[in-house]
């Protein structure tokens, strides 16, 4: 799902929210109702934009499902011999082009 203007900005709010929300009383007590209010949405926007909770936090393991693979594919990369400047520009290259 590409993001983009307010959308966007409203998804980007509601993952960050979500992981605070997560971290902090675990997904069993992170409700919609309070990660929208602390993205700054209301909960039709959590629904609309991610179906639900559980969706919500496939997401935000994904997303760091994929940093921590960036990661490793950087120690990789270094351990192999290669520049870091060199390293870091694939994984970036890599990002952007997803």
């Amino acid at each position: 799902m590409a993001s983009n203007g307010r959308n966007g900005d409203s998804r980007e709010a509601i993952l960050h929210a979500a992981v605070k929300s997560i971290a902090r009383v675990g997904y069993a007590d992170a409700s919609v109702g309070s990660i929208a209010k602390e993205a700054g949405v209301n909960s039709v926007t959590v629904f609309r934009l991610f179906e639900g909770k559980e969706n919500l936090f496939r997401e935000v393991v994904a997303r760091y499902a994929r940093m921590f693979l960036d990661e490793a594919a950087l120690d990789a990369k270094l351990d192999a011999g290669s520049d870091a400047g060199e390293a870091l520009t694939g994984l970036a290259a890599g990002y952007f082009e997803a």
